[in-house]
């Protein structure tokens, strides 16, 4: 039995939190959030304490005694953990690692002398206007961010100001607003897990994303048949960005675009992708939270092939009313596999993921069943 620490009680870890707890382990989970979503589960040891707060959470591993700790989901969380992990001695990857795969603008840097295709990026300079160079349309998004907090889609010098003044609300001291040439093509996820820089790709996520400005996710599909067939592309630029980037361990989420034979990164976070822990357990019947615990733990995951969806599976996010009455229609047909409703109100003018009420899970053996759900949201 280990001794875990979890940083972040949200719904979005708390199929982790469960699967820690169900292999045995005991697990300690801190969060500000007096009642967030885990603060009452009796299986765990819930305090309350802000996890952004490195000397603090590192306290409280000490006096815990615990075997590692991890935060999953959560930016600021995998970024503490590395420190703390750091600091004893612990299995995890690097702290530069994890700002290369947190901040956009290092991300940048360090692949600027690799092979891999990725769209022009430029810095903004405060109280400057739009530096030659770019040209309509573009994007502006704060060097840290996640949940399309702050991103934006520039088509006029207008919507430029506007942008900047959005980005700048996400944007702390030492980070940056990047602007960043609009690409075209679909728009995919990539779920991997790592091993002593061993990299396997378990599903490729179709992201169907929301018209512009804010480009929020809508639903995520993993489509068996297209899975296996861009399985080869896929591995080899996974693989390639992983190990240019020094991916030790756990899992990430790549944010990329695809047209045709080309692949350009987006983004990429040394973390898990928002539920993609519940979105491949119903597409692979795998439990993706295991293999992290395994991962982190020193137990290999060599017996793990690349791609291994069974069926196709969807994961619908819930930002609109109308959204909510397609929930409604699959439950009633019991065509819902899991879902989380967080009883928050909807939003009038919803512009970024946190602004979703739940979330839902469906799988089915025919895709086009899956798509079709696409039109209806």
């Amino acid at each position: 039995m280990k001794r875990i620490l979890v940083l972040g009680g949200s719904y979005l870890q708390s199929d982790f939190i469960n699967t820690a707890v169900n292999l045995g382990n005991e697990v300690f989970v801190l969060d500000k959030d007096i009642n967030c979503y885990m603060s009452k589960c009796d299986k765990i040891k819930f305090d309350l304490v802000d996890i952004s707060d490195l000397e603090k959470v590192n306290s409280y591993f000490v006096t815990n005694k615990c075997d590692f700790v991890i935060s999953p989901v959560t930016e600021i969380g995998n970024y503490i953990s590395a420190c703390v992990s750091e600091r004893h001695g612990l299995r995890y990857n690097t702290i530069k690692t994890v700002k290369s795969t947190t901040n956009k603008k290092i991300m940048r840097e360090a692949l600027l002398t690799s092979s891999l295709h990725e769209p022009k990026v430029l810095e903004y300079i405060l109280g400057e206007g739009i530096p030659n160079g770019m040209s309509f349309p573009f994007i502006v998004k704060p060097s840290v961010s996640s949940a399309s907090r702050g991103v934006s889609l520039v088509r006029t010098e207008n919507e430029f100001y506007v942008a900047i003044e959005s980005a700048s609300k996400y944007v702390k001291e030492g980070e940056a607003i990047l602007l960043e040439e609009y690409i075209r093509g679909e728009q995919f996820s990539i779920e991997t897990i790592s091993f002593n820089g061993k990299h396997i790709v378990l599903a490729l996520v179709k992201e169907i994303i929301s018209e512009a400005p804010f480009f929020m996710e809508r639903i995520d599909i993993i489509d068996a048949g297209l899975n296996m067939g861009l399985k080869n592309q896929i591995v080899e630029f996974s693989s390639n960005l992983l190990s240019i980037l020094n991916i030790q361990y756990g899992p990430c989420h790549i944010e990329v675009k695809i047209e045709g034979s080309q692949i350009r990164l987006i983004e990429i976070a040394s973390r898990s992708g928002l539920l993609r822990d519940r979105l491949i357990n119903t597409a692979l019947g795998m439990n993706y939270n295991k293999l992290i615990i395994d991962s982190y733990n020193g137990n290999d995951v060599a017996g793990i092939d690349n791609f291994l969806p069974k069926t196709n599976a969807l994961m619908g996010i819930i930002l609109y009313p109308q959204d909510q009455e397609v929930f409604e229609e699959l439950k009633l047909a019991g065509n819902i596999s899991d879902y989380h409703l967080n009883g928050n109100s909807f939003s009038e003018t919803p512009t970024m993921l946190t602004d979703a009420v739940g979330y839902f899970f469906t799988r089915n053996d025919i895709v086009d069943d899956l798509y079709n759900i696409q039109l209806r949201l």
